[in-house]
């Protein structure tokens, strides 16, 4: 719900881009990167709440004859003692999802924008500034 509230700037500014103006182009080009500045902060800020919610589906509690229950929920039958059920894949699927995928995609993003190759440039960089600075300062 809230990605798509964050996406509503960005599909008003392509209306906008699409008459061809250069400067509602480069507005909707800003738009779509806020958008995803947002977006990444959001999943970045609630992954660990998350994560740890899609992990309590299997913390499970043995009651005895009465079975196992979810320690999150003493209401739901313990995933885990029917393999085959909805609950028991659906908690699997978004362990795939969330907890395994965030990291995954925040990875893939930092190698496609060439994040490493980036800081080991600027690190060179400042290196070599910082030779040429002591250089000077014995000269």
């Amino acid at each position: 719900v809230v990605l798509a509230l964050l996406a509503i700037p960005s599909c008003i500014a392509y209306g906008m881009a699409r008459n061809g103006s250069r400067v509602a182009r480069q507005r909707f080009e800003e738009t779509v990167s806020s958008f995803a500045w947002w977006g990444l902060f959001l999943l970045f800020v609630v992954y660990p709440a998350v994560s740890v919610t899609v992990f309590k589906s299997f913390s499970c509690l043995d009651l005895g004859r009465s079975g196992n229950w979810m320690v999150s929920d003493m209401r739901v039958a313990c995933p885990v003692d029917s393999p085959s059920g909805f609950a028991f894949i659906y908690s699997l699927v978004f362990i795939c999802v969330y907890p395994l995928g965030v990291p995954l995609l925040f990875a893939a993003l930092l190698f496609y924008y060439q994040v490493p190759k980036m800081a080991k440039q600027k690190n060179k960089a400042e290196r070599i500034r910082a030779l040429l600075a002591a250089f000077r300062q014995e000269v």
